[in-house]
């Protein structure tokens, strides 16, 4: 029996004469055909029952098809309208640029289901590079689906190369496609080649900016272009979906066409669907980012010659050479460490981070390093060497972690909400590649409970922060960045208001990296006019620490308001004030006080994150409630010489707790 089915004749009978026997959509008279409509999909509520339904005649409940019960983003309606004035013109391929995060897959699915309404495909072949991209479109079909009401097409599962493609699921409902990798296809491209014959078939290339490249297929890029053409050529329909109108390599994406060259020689992708990071800021699901840009030093020493001195701030090649340093890397893991717990601590306890390593050896490095110098912190290695790398991606995503070390599993297709503080400590500078990286944080953290700070008009904006290296490409990358957010803030604020070849190549040199040193840092990004130099972060920094300004608040946007503040009634007539003259390792007593402060709220904001992994009853804010039973005052009435005390009581604490839990 089915369950979805009104068979009770009384009831249906009642529910004929809510609507004096018409539908409840067009008001015409009910034939004897009618049907019994769930107002809410039954694969939501899994109920039938006659007051959550309402009577309505074959054909409008036909016309409904499936109704999503949210709104689509104004690309996705785009992306699926598209689709279908292409299919009826007799045109085949639909081109979409959509930044990374922006919801390409949602988009995809809905434009498929339009084709597929209007009678223009029978089944769904989707290819996407990586394992877990083929695992996410299965799942945000089967999600998306349970929102809808009305005609649908049937399950897409994932399938390796494996007869038959199409199968029966749990339940017996056979799928209407399959979700696999490129890798697969190229292994088997007569499967899918015979696939695409049987019947009209929509082909879905996402991220197609790895076609056609070397890099991302080692030997088989100029392979995996033909087989993808040649499949593209028996598809009734084609998706080509990228994050960026070029590939990876830099050469022109498969399937698409460009304009004629500009004076520079720069041609434009032809895109059917457009959907950039202005546009996602402007529409508010992607977040406004905030970077502070770190500078460094390292000395190369080379076999039979004289030490090299590196600035990177000079370098256009060799990165590895001074961000692989210790030297270097470790004060900015220690500084990735302190926003995440600032994040942690002043606006939601379970925001995450993601730190890129420039190789293997190099992210087991600093994880190694992170378990040292920060027990308190759960970290996740995910690196293609390691046999639980994808299940730690599947651990950091259920929130089993706070911090995800990685060199390029994370970098496409892996969405996580919570991601908020990002560290690229990448040496590929190749503008997609980071965009996709950047776009884990950019993602609006919609679905999340517990923030620190209750009403959302109160948050303000959500920020992406990015703690990076000050290299020319990476500076260029956060500049391009920071015009697109500045720009979509703008269209979102309007909206509101109305509503060289000739060189001969030399002898390779052997040489080794000696040390390498931290050597300045800068902020951009957030606030239009809050650029702040070396010396102003610093200054901003005493800034924070005296005034106790939460620093979750953006580095630029705090300089901004002082340059505003110096403008309209400041002493100095414009701009940023001049900072204080260089300080000596001497500090006052209030300085000292607040620093010893800030420690104390990190430790106990640690102890009560460590007890919640361990007490599922814990709450944050009970670490303080504790000590003020075991003292008899609250921290508040702490004098200067108690804030130690209270310190070592959470370190001695925190080793008894481990001790019990642990063993």
């Amino acid at each position: 029996m089915n369950p979805r089915r009104l068979r009770n004749r009384a009831l249906r009978n009642a529910l004929y004469r809510s609507t004096d026997g018409r539908c409840a959509i067009c008001g015409e008279p009910l034939p004897d055909n009618w049907h019994a409509d769930h107002i809410e999909p039954w694969a939501l509520t899994h109920r039938t029952n006659v007051h959550e339904m309402q009577p309505l005649c074959p054909q409008c409940n036909q016309r409904k098809g499936a109704t999503v019960s949210h709104v689509p983003r104004p690309f996705q309606t785009e992306m699926a309208n598209r689709a279908l004035e292409l299919a009826q013109a007799g045109l085949k391929v639909l081109v979409a640029d959509v930044h990374p995060g922006s919801g390409k897959t949602e988009g995809y699915l809905l434009a498929a289901l339009s084709l597929w309404m209007d009678g223009h495909i029978e089944q769904i072949a989707v290819f996407t590079p990586r394992l877990n991209l083929a695992i996410q479109a299965e799942l945000d079909w089967s999600r998306l689906r349970a929102t809808m009401s009305g005609r649908t097409f049937g399950p897409i599962t994932r399938r390796p190369n494996d007869t038959p493609l199409l199968k029966a699921v749990k339940g017996g409902e056979m799928a209407f496609g399959y979700s696999t990798t490129y890798g697969s296809l190229m292994a088997l491209p007569k499967l899918h080649f015979d696939f695409a014959d049987l019947r009209k078939t929509l082909v879905i290339f996402d991220e197609a900016q790895q076609l056609g490249d070397d890099e991302a297929f080692p030997g088989q890029g100029t392979k995996s272009a033909r087989v993808a053409r040649e499949l593209a050529a028996r598809a009734a329909f084609t998706f080509v979906l990228s994050g960026t109108p070029y590939r990876t390599d830099g050469n022109p994406l498969i399937l698409a066409t460009y304009r004629e060259p500009d004076d520079e020689g720069f041609r434009e992708l032809e895109s059917d669907v457009r959907a950039d990071y202005l546009k996602g800021v402007a529409e508010g699901y992607l977040c406004e980012f905030e970077a502070t840009l770190h500078d460094g030093r390292g000395i190369w020493e080379y076999l039979g010659e004289e030490p090299e001195t590196l600035e990177l701030s000079t370098m256009e090649k060799g990165l590895g050479k001074v961000l692989r340093q210790r030297g270097y890397w470790e004060p900015l893991v220690e500084r990735f460490v302190d926003k995440l717990r600032d994040y942690q601590a002043e606006v939601h306890p379970e925001t995450c981070g993601l730190i890129a390593a420039a190789d293997q050896k190099h992210a087991v490095e600093i994880i190694n390093y992170l378990r040292q110098a920060h027990r308190e912190m759960r970290v996740l290695l995910a690196v293609s060497d390691e046999l639980a790398a994808q299940d730690n991606l599947r651990r950091f995503q259920q929130d089993e972690a706070d911090i995800l070390v990685t060199v390029a599993m994370a970098h496409v297709g892996f969405d996580h909400q919570p991601i908020k503080v990002i560290l690229p400590l990448t040496t590929v500078r190749s503008e997609a590649w980071l965009r996709q990286l950047f776009a884990r944080g950019l993602r609006m953290w919609t679905n999340a409970t517990g923030w620190r700070i209750e009403r959302e008009e109160d948050r303000g904006p959500q920020v992406c922060w990015i703690i990076a290296p000050d290299d020319p490409a990476m500076a260029e990358m956060i500049e391009k960045l920071r015009a697109e957010s500045r720009a979509g803030v703008r269209e979102r604020e309007e909206k509101a208001t109305r509503c060289s070849p000739n060189e001969s190549p030399s002898q390779p040199r052997i040489g080794w990296g000696s040390c390498g040193e931290l050597t300045g840092i800068r902020a951009t990004g957030f606030a239009p006019d809050g650029d702040t130099g070396s010396n102003e972060y610093q200054y901003l920094q005493q800034l924070r620490a005296i005034h106790r300004i939460p620093r979750s608040v953006p580095d630029t946007r705090l300089t901004a308001l002082l340059k505003e503040y110096a403008g309209v009634g400041g002493a100095t007539g414009g701009g940023v004030p001049p900072p204080p003259p260089p300080r000596s390792d001497f500090r006052t007593a209030k300085e000292e006080e607040k620093e010893k402060r800030s420690l104390l709220r990190r430790v106990a904001a640690d102890f009560d994150k460590y007890m919640m992994r361990h007490e599922p009853t814990w709450r944050y804010g009970w670490a303080y409630a504790e000590a003020k039973r075991y003292f008899g005052s609250g921290v508040e009435e702490c004098g200067y010489d108690d804030l130690d005390t209270r310190i070592a009581w959470f370190k001695t604490e925190m080793v008894g707790r481990r001790k019990f839990y642990e063993g």
